[in-house]
């Protein structure tokens, strides 16, 4: 049964302030805790697909994400487990992984979701144009670019560590030498300049020196150089036959 008022306004006016502060004192319920999902991808090789990726959060909506330097943002997301889908790719180009990570949120945190991609090249010999070059392609075949484009023989390429050169071996000046150009077959240079034969050349894993098979002490030997040609040094001089030398990675 409810109380009757109080005559006096002012104490009834008081009655009114206290059923209403009591009656605002409660809060509003808060909903799951939520989190960010930071999705990123980057790319090594050549070729690749200028128009980047797409990435989803569980199979949901899809964004788009650049190649390199690229990132996709999911917010308010629910705290617990997720997975981040990535495709997209171009032909020539491989996820170095699963291409389906799996997430972890937490209540106001960050989780991260990186993707390697690496888009490789083949180097290899050819006559197909009447002689032999050094031509590149993309590693499903497509492509293809002869680099060295040259009447005299070409052959035998290395690429450096890091993609950027290729030690080849050529007999442009008369007899063979090794050779260094750009990844674009720009800028060849001699290397060895030797009147003997030198060849067959393969990069140290650090990128800084090249190993090669040199008849220059009479009989094939094994030697190795920085890989501006500088500092020389026969490493079997051995009376036998040495060649074809290969860094262990």
């Amino acid at each position: 049964m409810t109380a009757p008022l109080p005559q006096n306004p002012r104490q009834r006016c008081g009655a009114a302030f206290l059923l209403v502060a009591v009656g605002c004192s409660g809060s509003e319920p808060s909903g799951p805790p939520t989190g960010n999902v930071q999705v990123t991808a980057s790319t090594k090789g050549w070729n690749v697909d200028p128009d980047g990726y797409m990435v989803a959060l569980d199979g949901g909506a899809e964004q788009a994400l650049a190649v390199n330097g690229g990132m996709v943002t999911f917010s308010q997301v629910h705290a617990g487990d997720h997975s981040v889908d990535l495709s997209g790719l171009a032909p020539n180009c491989a996820v170095s992984g699963p291409d389906q990570q799996a997430v972890s949120v937490t209540a106001e945190a960050t989780a991260q979701a990186a993707f390697q991609i690496a888009c490789p090249q083949l180097a290899f010999t050819s006559d197909r144009d009447g002689n032999s070059e050094i031509y590149v392609m993309n590693a499903d075949g497509t492509g293809l670019i002869n680099l060295t484009n040259n009447p005299a023989f070409d052959g035998y390429p290395a690429w450096s560590p890091d993609g950027s050169k290729i030690a080849f071996d050529t007999n442009r000046d008369g007899n063979r030498e090794v050779y260094v150009m750009s990844a674009d077959g720009t800028g060849p240079i001699n290397v060895t300049k030797s009147p003997a034969f030198d060849g067959h050349p393969a990069w140290s894993p650090d990128g800084s020196r090249i190993t090669f098979t040199s008849g220059r002490d009479r009989n094939a030997e094994i030697y190795v150089m920085d890989a501006d040609g500088t500092g020389l040094v026969n490493l079997t001089n051995n009376p036998g036959e040495d060649s074809d030398p290969a860094w262990r990675p």
